[in-house]
Parts: C-alpha cells; sequence; structure tokens
C-alpha cells in the first residue's frame, strides 16, 4: 500500500551502458541508475518488480530490436499487461537515441496503457502535450548529440590512422603502449619472437597445422593462457599490420610503431598459404640470366623474367620476356638484349676530371656502404640473438616434455638454419669491409673499362655492378631498346652515382 492507502502501482526500470569502455571508466554506472530509478518508483509510490540492464550496447549504432535487455522488457511488459503501470529511466537517452526509435517505444508504452519516468527530465511526462514536446525536443537533441559525437570520433580515428596509430586492441605479438613517447603498438617481449618464428615457418613452405603445433609448443598462447585456434592462428597471417601497416576503413597508413617481420616476408606468407609457391628468395639470380630482375618492361614497369625454348629442330634459344598479365609487351632474345646492354657499357667512358676524383669518390662510396653495412650487422646480430634464445626456449620446452621429439628436431633444424644464414651474412659483411680497403685501387679500372669488368666478372659481381649504375633497373622498348623515354629518371641515378660521365651516343 501507498501512503495514500492505495494499492502500490508496479514498475519496470530499465538501465544501459554504452560500452565495454565505458563499463570499465565508470563501473559503478549501472549502480547509480538502478538506484535513482528505485529511488523515483518509491517517491511516487510505486513498486519496482524488475531491472532489465544492457551493458555495453549502444542506443545510436543498434537498433532497439539488436538490444537483448530492452527487447526482454517489452515481452515481459507485454506478458504482465494490467499488472506493469510504469517504466522508470535514468533519462530518454538510455531508452533511445534516434528520435524515430524513442517515437516507437514511447507510443508503445502508451498503447498498452503504460506511464514512463525520466528520472533526469521530470518535465517530460505522458499525460500533458508539453511533456510530449519536451521528450520529442529531448528526442531530437540526443540524437544529434550523438550524431556529433560520431562524426568526431570518426575525424580522431581517421586522423591516428594517417599518423601511422593503431587505434584498437593489440593483436597478438604486441601490446598497447607508447612508442617515441605516442601511444601506440609496442612488441610484446614474451610473444613477439614467437609470432616472427610462425610466419617464418610458413613462409619455409611448412604446414600451417604443423607451425601451430610447433608455436603452440614453444609457449605460444592467447592473452588469457589459451592455445590458439586455427582459425585465430590464419587470421594473425593474415593481418598485414604485422608487417607495420595500419588500416582504418578506407585509410591505409604507414604505421609508426615496429614491425615485427618485414613486407617480404609477409608477401611470401600469403603466397605460400594460397599454395601458389614454395619458399622463393626476394631476387634470385641465375649466371644463364645475369638482366633477369634488372631489366624491366617499358609498358608496365615489372622486371623481365628469362627462359629457354626450343625451335622445330629442337635447338635451344633463351628468351628475356615481360609475364605480366594484361602487358607481356616485351620479349626479347638473350644474346640481343646482353650485347645492348654489353654496348651502353662500352659508350659509357669517364672524363679525366672525374679519374682524378677517384680517391675522393672512393671515400664517399665506403663511407655510404660502412653505414649501410653498421644498419644490417645490427640488425643481423640483433636477429641472431633472437634465434638463438629461440633456441633456448626450444630445449626447455624439450626438457620440461612440453613438445615431441619430432617437434623438436623440426624447430631445432629451422632455427639452426636460421642461425646458420645470419652467421653467414655477418661473415660476408666482415669480408666486405675488408674488400672496401681495396675500393679505390679497383675503382678506377672499373670506370675505364665498364664493359669488360662487367663482362669478366662473375654472376654476383654483374648483378652488384648492374645495380650500382641503375639501383632501380633500365627499362627495355623493343622499338627503342634502353635508350626510350622511360628511362630518363633510372640515367639519373646512374649519373649521380658515377658522376659526370661522358656517354657517347646516348642522345
Amino acid at each position: 500500500m501507498n501512503s495514500n492507502g492505495n494499492a502500490k502501482g508496479a514498475a519496470v526500470a530499465y538501465v544501459r551502458i554504452s560500452s565495454e569502455e565505458q563499463l570499465k571508466k565508470s563501473a559503478t554506472s549501472i549502480a547509480t541508475q538502478t538506484r535513482k530509478c528505485a529511488e523515483a518508483c518509491e517517491r511516487a509510490g510505486l513498486e519496482l518488480v524488475k531491472v532489465f540492464t544492457d551493458e555495453a550496447e549502444s542506443a545510436f549504432k543498434q537498433a532497439s530490436a539488436k538490444r537483448p535487455q530492452l527487447q526482454a522488457m517489452l515481452k515481459y511488459l507485454r506478458q504482465n499487461k494490467g499488472k506493469c503501470t510504469h517504466v522508470v529511466f535514468e533519462n530518454l537517452s538510455r531508452v533511445a537515441r534516434l528520435s524515430h526509435e524513442q517515437k516507437v517505444l514511447l507510443s508503445g508504452f502508451k498503447a498498452q496503457g503504460l506511464k514512463y519516468i525520466s528520472v533526469d527530465e521530470p518535465n517530460v511526462e505522458t499525460d500533458t502535450a508539453a511533456g510530449r514536446l519536451h521528450a520529442r525536443i529531448l528526442a531530437d537533441f540526443n540524437e544529434h548529440y550523438s550524431d556529433s559525437l560520431s562524426e568526431r570520433v570518426t575525424y580522431r580515428m581517421r586522423a591516428g590512422a594517417q599518423s601511422g596509430r593503431h587505434l584498437h586492441r593489440a593483436m597478438l605479438g604486441y601490446v598497447n603502449g607508447k612508442h617515441n613517447g605516442v601511444k601506440n603498438l609496442v612488441p610484446d617481449s614474451e610473444r613477439a619472437e614467437l609470432v616472427r618464428k610462425a610466419f617464418s615457418l610458413v613462409a619455409d613452405g611448412n604446414n600451417m597445422k604443423e607451425v601451430l603445433r610447433i608455436v603452440t609448443g614453444l609457449g605460444l598462447r592467447s592473452r588469457k593462457g589459451q592455445k590458439l585456434a586455427m582459425q585465430t592462428f590464419s587470421q594473425m597471417l593474415h593481418n598485414r599490420a604485422y608487417s607495420g601497416w595500419v588500416k582504418q576503413k578506407d585509410i591505409v597508413a604507414r604505421g609508426a610503431f615496429e614491425p615485427l617481420i618485414s613486407e617480404e616476408l609477409f608477401d611470401r606468407v600469403q603466397q605460400a598459404m594460397k599454395g601458389r609457391s614454395k619458399r622463393q628468395k626476394h631476387a634470385t639470380h641465375h649466371e644463364d640470366w645475369p638482366l633477369r630482375r634488372f631489366v624491366l618492361c617499358s609498358e608496365c614497369g615489372k622486371p623481365l623474367t628469362a627462359g629457354w625454348v626450343k625451335n622445330g629442330a629442337g635447338k635451344p634459344y633463351g628468351f628475356y620476356f615481360c609475364v605480366q598479365k594484361g602487358c607481356r609487351a616485351v620479349s626479347v632474345r638473350k644474346e640481343f638484349l646482353e650485347y645492348a646492354w654489353h654496348t651502353l657499357l662500352r659508350m659509357t667512358q669517364p672524363k679525366e676530371e672525374m679519374l682524378r676524383r677517384l680517391p675522393e669518390l672512393a671515400a664517399k662510396l665506403w663511407e655510404q656502404r660502412k653505414g649501410h653495412a653498421e644498419e644490417e650487422q645490427r640488425q643481423l646480430t640483433k636477429r641472431l640473438a633472437e634465434q638463438k634464445a629461440l633456441n633456448k626456449q626450444a630445449i626447455e620446452a624439450r626438457v620440461k616434455g612440453l613438445i615431441t621429439d619430432e617437434d623438436f628436431a623440426t624447430m631445432k633444424k629451422s632455427i639452426s638454419d636460421e642461425i646458420e644464414l645470419f652467421e653467414q651474412s655477418l661473415r660476408r659483411l666482415e669480408e666486405e669491409r675488408n674488400g672496401m680497403q681495396e675500393l679505390a685501387k679497383t675503382l678506377q679500372f672499373t670506370l675505364e673499362n665498364l664493359a669488360d669488368a662487367w663482362k669478366n666478372g662473375d654472376l654476383q659481381y654483374r648483378v652488384d655492378l648492374q645495380f650500382a649504375l641503375a639501383p632501380d633497373g633500365l627499362r627495355w622498348s623493343t622499338d627503342n631498346g634502353f635508350l626510350n623515354k622511360t628511362n630518363p629518371q633510372l640515367f639519373q641515378a646512374y649519373k649521380e652515382l658515377l658522376g659526370d660521365l661522358k656517354v657517347d651516343g646516348g642522345r
């Protein structure tokens, strides 16, 4: 009974919080809304019979039909028609943030003979025109507020993505932290190397199930400590963010955080998963085809590939050709292309002034190469240390019985191969450092005899010389050979490296 001696009316309350983030920031919000609704019922002499709570549900992005507890409340009211008299909520924005949604819900309450109480908005009421007008005004305001907020959030998200920030929860192998003082992804010391290992093993052509078994044996787990499901593992391998990219709807930008893997490794993994290729080196060279991947198609700009074909009599002929789908504009005999390149080298002669500056140029080139070599050595040393740490983890996992002998053997071979590769690369760098001391002695001969130096050099020397002269390669046109309009930038790079050369016949 209420204070007037009449039977109490019965009320239900609806409370809502919009997102998990808001839930974390305001853990008492649900309790606060519930308490306010209960106090309002007590003041109105109503019995609060049930509270319906939607957590992490948006009234702006989600229709009322998508909010489970709101739908449960509406069903309860239909089942208890005549028993409940009021619906109570903290404010109208908890029920709806879109004006048409609010109109439908409030009209539905009225049709069932229900009254509503908005605790924070006492001027909103069912029985008067002014109260209903106030409700409509608030509906428009709430929709405008949510719309405006959405625009601001979208703008901030786009701006953040364009600046290279990852704006969501960190994926496996990273943690949310600060990179160079700005909130961004930071490699997870516990999982980053295992994620790298997974990519590397898949790129090498290993079966995904086997790779997942191996890295699971080494200790790769989700943040909750669970083993990864194959679907989760596959999604990880398809995520380009690991190679340092940010995507936010239509925004794709280079990330301002440390990538766990190279783009080349990521692309190899995608190829391996599609079954189109096994492990491939980024640029493979063959003694028969020194100009492969150096000479480009003048139409599409893609590197030419090469191969042998046989005529009707079974005699082999070598060709360099473009295989780009939709192009294939270039197909040139091996001996003709290589003769044209050799002729271009013969036509190139340095001036005397250039030869006088050889010691200066050699020293400058040495400094440039030394800087690259030091950075490469730093990266190789880091990767070598990571592989040795992974090797130690594998041994510990085997000792503890976490992985089988078969898995251990597979991991040991893969890790040993990579360690040997890194050690070989470090030895090569050291040999290159020593070789640089001879640079000034050989540079003059090379410049004075470019054609002979290329012709008499081994494969690696030829390739190095080609890319030293034209770092981006040279384009070949069926009509004009190397002397075509698509090569001006490449010739500029050629001139910058060699200095002021006199090129006879290059007009």
